[in-house]
């Protein structure tokens, strides 16, 4: 609060505390009606000047406390400013990851079914790197500021991609149970389902954030 503001609402009061004088003056307890005049204001000012003098006091109090704490307030503000900055940022990055998301895996998909062999599905799925991957941990940080329907978008987003991940480093011979055929063919598929329903999630995931906000 200014300075002017504080004398602005100083002079208020003031004004506020003399109209009540002023309305008392007329009063039939102070005695015969008539015109406001010195005499009548200082009589009734004299029974009445402890009240006063703490009306005084609790609007200097008023003011100075207001004064005191002014920079708390402010602070408060700042940092409530920041912190909605900062959830907005989320917000745009995730619509941009979830968006980037949809179109890589849907690229992935096209290539993947365009393959007729096995063989060339195992080197396309060697390729599938989604380079928007970590824009989705950046919001799964901020997982306690979201509702629930898109937290349970983001952990079926997340789980998908640990599933692809899982079956690329089974074909790759990463695990302990080495690939054989049955269970390549059971990766490749994996890794096609997975795909097509991250196409989906983020479909979705993607139209809702256009109209709608993450966060509670």
């Amino acid at each position: 609060m200014t300075i002017r503001t504080k004398t602005l609402l100083f002079g208020a009061l003031c004004t506020c505390f003399v109209f009540a004088i002023w309305a008392v003056a007329y009063a039939p307890p102070l005695g015969v009606d008539g015109p406001v005049t010195i005499l009548r204001i200082l009589n009734f000012a004299s029974k009445w000047q402890v009240l006063f003098a703490a009306g005084v006091a609790l609007i200097a109090a008023t003011i100075a406390y207001l004064g005191a704490t002014e920079k708390v307030r402010s602070d408060e503000k700042s940092a409530l400013r920041a912190e909605r900055l900062r959830l907005r940022g989320i917000f745009l990055r995730l619509q941009y990851t979830v968006h980037a998301i949809e179109n890589e895996a849907i690229f992935f998909l096209n290539e993947l079914n365009g393959e007729p062999t096995l063989s060339g599905k195992l080197e396309k799925i060697v390729n599938i790197n989604f380079a928007e991957e970590g824009g989705i941990s950046e919001a799964w940080q901020a997982l306690d500021l979201m509702r629930e329907d898109f937290a349970d978008a983001l952990f079926n987003i997340r789980v998908c991609f640990h599933n692809i991940s899982d079956s690329k480093d089974h074909l790759a011979g990463k695990q302990a149970l080495k690939p054989t055929e049955n269970t390549t063919r059971a990766s490749v598929h994996n890794v096609a389902f997975g795909l097509d329903r991250l196409v989906k999630i983020s479909r979705e995931l993607t139209a809702t954030l256009r109209t709608d906000t993450p966060l509670h």
